[in-house]
């Protein structure tokens, strides 16, 4: 049970540098791509986001060269089920906080932010990609005395399954998250793992792998039962095997995260005393360690 399973997928997907590096690639204007090197991508602060927002938005910031300069590519995901009219005042606030941050780091001349946004919302984003659409009629005349500026807009539901590219398991995450606030949510599942396992027998894929089902436990109405018959359905008897003992895996690590947990509120509490809270953490995480290594290898 993971109270923002989007955020979650979003920060392990889009922290690699290498899948980063393919959504810019994929996903910016070609004029952008003209002015940056994707090469020189680096991640440099993981939010922005007041505690109050982050159910509803994940963000990343990374630094990259921008015509010679140093410049920043600002990636901010909005998770609601329905377009949110002050996302475009949000991404405004959170640039202001990107820039006094550099001035505190480096000083002038400001840098230029790419703003990105990924939008999964079950309705259409509906203002366009400028900040000015916030306006009413009177800043037609009054244009130069309102703050403007473009940012690129990524409207998964502007996309047709084809037309979202990448890697196969960036795919998949963006497949997800098209589809997770959509009536049809259940039945797209079985054709996504499909994709997705098609890189099970990678073992750089399995960690990834492992996020991406622990998003459809979190976000699925399915049973578990439910869950391993679509599995089998789609996979090779060794490939299903792979997943049951991910699943397995997962299944475990709820249950000795979450004793963990109860136990350091007692300790907290306490009613534990005498075993130092990082001592005991250290012991329960070798306990699972020793569990997974026995139990749940992956075969070959």
């Amino acid at each position: 049970d993971i109270q923002n399973p989007h955020d979650k997928l979003f920060k392990e997907t889009w922290s690699n540098i290498e899948t980063a590096r393919d959504f810019f690639q994929n996903y910016l204007p070609d004029k952008v791509l003209a002015n940056i090197d994707l090469t020189s991508l680096q991640i440099r602060k993981d939010s922005f986001i007041d505690k109050e927002l982050k159910e509803f938005y994940s963000d990343l910031l990374y630094s990259a060269t921008l015509r010679g300069k140093k410049g920043y590519l600002y990636l901010l995901m909005e998770h609601k089920s329905s377009f949110e009219k002050q996302t475009p005042l949000q991404l405004l606030q959170y640039m202001v906080k990107i820039w006094h941050l550099h001035l505190e780091q480096e000083g002038f001349p400001l840098p230029v932010i790419i703003p990105v946004v990924l939008y999964h919302g079950a309705r259409k984003w509906t203002i366009g990609s400028e900040f000015l659409a916030l306006f009413d009629d009177s800043a037609n005349e009054l244009e130069e005395y309102c703050p403007n500026f473009s940012y690129v807009l990524n409207d998964l539901s502007e996309y047709t399954d084809d037309q979202i590219k990448g890697k196969v398991l960036e795919r998949g995450v963006l497949l997800l998250f098209k589809y997770v606030f959509q009536p049809g949510y259940d039945e797209k599942i079985p054709e996504i793992l499909r994709l997705i396992f098609s890189v099970i027998d990678k073992e750089t894929g399995l960690e990834a792998i492992e996020s991406l089902l622990r998003y459809i436990f979190s976000t699925t109405e399915k049973s578990e039962t439910e869950l391993k018959e679509i599995a089998s359905k789609c996979l090779s008897e060794t490939k299903e095997n792979i997943i049951m003992k991910l699943a397995e895996r997962l299944t475990l690590k709820g249950k000795l995260e979450g004793k963990l947990e109860g136990i350091q509120e007692g300790m907290q509490r306490g009613t534990l005393e005498g075993i130092e809270e990082g001592t005991l953490k250290g012991i329960l995480e070798g306990i699972f360690d020793i569990l997974q290594m026995r139990f749940f290898e992956i075969p070959e």
